[in-house]
């Protein structure tokens, strides 16, 4: 069997032809700019067969489409799914078991998101660019929030974690508007303090935002903990904490100085990426020798060395 084409969906065969993709009937992208579709249901079935999956671009670039039906019957949504598209609103049903990168990145009207019970993984960059997200809740399913989900998503000032997630990757929140961080008090992984995410011994510090205080106990700032934190303008760093990971300051380029304390044994590369000289920082001279080379790389800062 090969695609088949219905008023403006195509259907494409697989998993051995006893299932279908779906996708926009429109390839070119410069087309689909110009159509004036504004609402699309994805049917259960087509010919009798479950449509189990949105193909990767299915929808890429569709300017004009603003709601979406998806129905339980799609297991997988391919990457970039969605993106670049006019969405408004989504709900996406708890039988989506896959999700590739980017499904809805720069989808810069989407406001409102359903995830209903059952979605286990929000994938890489799945929400990146969606500056005008303010309303979604995670469902107590999500297992996993991977690098760079929410990043960049300005209009999303509140977010709980709920009770299963086991992982988070690298710069989830980065760029964000986020200003409350909320984790589920009976998650075994991970807990929220001073509007921080932390490992649950409290000692690593995850991801953190605009009104974060990092609290005394903390060891480690991870990875891209304030990747892109523009909005960020004031941070202290507690004398427990040894080490900062790469890029973990990166671009909080609002901060006016930050006083990194003795305590502070290591310093990994691009920690202070994108700093401008009318930034400062305060660090104890023979500390700093001790630090990764690299860690002032990229940072136009002001060193006061005492």
């Amino acid at each position: 069997m090969g695609q088949k084409e219905t008023g403006i969906l195509a259907f494409a065969p697989i998993e051995n032809d006893s299932a279908y993709s779906v996708s926009i009937g429109i390839s070119d992208f410069t087309e689909r700019d110009a159509m004036d579709v504004t609402e699309i249901t994805i049917p259960a079935e087509y010919e009798g067969l479950p449509v189990t999956a949105i193909a990767a671009e299915a929808f890429m670039r569709c300017r004009a489409l603003k709601n979406v039906t998806i129905p339980d019957s799609v297991k997988n949504i391919g990457k970039r799914a969605f993106s670049c598209s006019g969405l408004t609103s989504v709900t996406i049903p708890g039988s989506v078991e896959k999700f590739g990168t980017s499904v809805f990145a720069e989808c810069y009207a989407l406001t409102d998101v359903k995830l209903l019970n059952g979605i286990t993984r929000i994938e890489s960059s799945m929400f990146e660019n969606c500056n005008t997200l303010s309303n979604i809740i995670i469902p107590a399913s999500v297992t996993l929030l991977n690098n760079g989900a929410f990043s960049h998503c300005a209009g999303l000032k509140s977010i709980t974690i709920p009770e299963n997630v086991d992982h988070i990757g690298n710069g989830v929140f980065s760029g964000s508007g986020l200003e409350k961080i909320t984790v589920a008090k009976n998650n075994g992984n991970y807990k929220s303090d001073g509007n921080c995410i932390l490992q649950i011994d409290g000692e690593f510090l995850v991801a953190g935002c605009r009104t974060s205080v990092i609290p005394n106990g903390v060891k480690c700032i991870g990875g891209g903990a304030f990747f892109d934190c523009k909005e960020l303008k004031e941070i202290s760093i507690p004398e427990s904490v040894i080490q900062i990971d790469e890029c973990a300051f990166y671009d909080c380029i609002n901060v006016t100085k930050i006083t990194i304390p003795d305590s502070v044994v290591y310093v990994n590369e691009e920690a202070f990426y994108g700093w401008q000289k009318t930034q400062a920082l305060c660090v104890n001279e023979q500390q700093s020798q001790k630090w990764k080379k690299s860690w002032k790389k990229g940072c136009k800062a002001k060193i006061e060395y005492r």
